[in-house]
């Protein structure tokens, strides 16, 4: 279906479309009846309004301005990169729920927001630059980091979520658990390769390393990190039933778990233990500290969740957090 439009909704509930701007701008001059059609066939219909066209008229409503690191989105066989494209979905369903819109521009042309009546500002992916922080002195500013200039400094915990990915594997009785890590996520793989070698140096072992660039290479960094002595596996940017399905062809039984956001596990059970950085609940605390801080103009930190998820019927079962 082509998107919804206030025709659509106006159709959905028998009003006229005049009737429906009204509502969903809040006017209370019709019955409780009506309304609640209207609204109910907006949400039936998974209507936005156009929140841009509505500040530029009338200066009112809040306006978020996105800039996103299109190569944090551009997907590849072994890096399907959900994570940030479930982001920005659940970041604009959020804002429109609070009354908020949201319109994304590539980051390397914040230029095309300057003009824009913006009431706040979300570096989505990468890191924030000078022409971003420019923008920042203006309008309480969400972004990846700590730095001061940041309103709202977002953040995932590296180091805990290794720290859960080797307890999962340590719980399966590995002893010298490698790092598999993919030159597609060559951010995400530096931040876990950093905090995976920290945790090793604390556990008095060597880290044992490889990176893979596509299906052949994954193979190939298998086979490296076995030959170092790695008796189970964490690995970081790829697709879970991929790797599990080359260890079985290469006849390795090792602990394995997939820090994986990858398509497969969208549509059925993940086949293996899988780390998540949970792209929407992030997505949703990152809305909720925007429209708060364009309330009060508080700077916040927001630290976001993951999660191990284990597959039904393993030893481990169930979910940890």
């Amino acid at each position: 279906m082509a998107k919804p439009t206030l025709r659509h909704v106006a159709l959905a509930a028998g009003v006229s479309t005049a009737s429906v701007s009204r509502i969903l701008n809040g006017s209370t001059a019709y019955s409780d009846d009506t309304i609640a059609r209207v609204k109910q066939a907006a949400s039936d219909l998974r209507y936005r309004p156009n929140a841009v066209a509505r500040a530029t008229r009338t200066g009112s409503g809040r306006l978020v301005g996105a800039l996103v690191d299109r190569r944090s989105t551009r997907a590849t066989a072994m890096a399907p990169r959900v994570f940030w494209l479930h982001f920005v979905d659940e970041l604009l369903d959020c804002l429109c729920e609070q009354g908020a819109g949201m319109v994304a521009v590539s980051s390397d042309r914040v230029e095309l927001l300057q003009a824009l009546p913006l009431d706040s500002l979300i570096v989505v992916s990468g890191q924030p630059d000078r022409s971003h922080f420019e923008m920042a002195g203006k309008i309480p500013t969400a972004g990846f980091g700590n730095d001061p200039s940041l309103t709202i400094g977002v953040s995932h915990d590296f180091r805990g979520a290794t720290l859960d990915a080797l307890a999962y594997l340590e719980g399966q009785g590995a002893v010298n658990p490698g790092i598999l890590t993919s030159a597609h996520e060559p951010r995400l793989s530096e931040l876990f390769a950093q905090a995976y070698c920290a945790a090793m140096s604390d556990r008095d072992r060597a880290p044992i390393q490889a990176v893979f660039d596509d299906e052949p290479t994954l193979g190939e960094a298998l086979d490296d990190v076995v030959a170092q002595g790695a008796d189970a596996l964490f690995v970081v940017g790829g697709v879970s039933r991929a790797v599990r399905d080359l260890m079985r062809s290469q006849n390795y039984e090792l602990p394995l778990i997939v820090q994986s956001e990858g398509l497969v596990e969208q549509y059925m059970e993940p086949p293996v233990a899988t780390l998540s950085l949970c792209a929407r609940r992030s997505a949703h605390l990152v809305a909720e500290a925007l429209i708060a801080s364009m309330d009060d103009g508080k700077r916040r930190v927001v630290s976001l969740p993951h999660e191990v998820q284990v597959p039904d019927g393993s030893p481990e079962g169930g979910v940890a957090t």
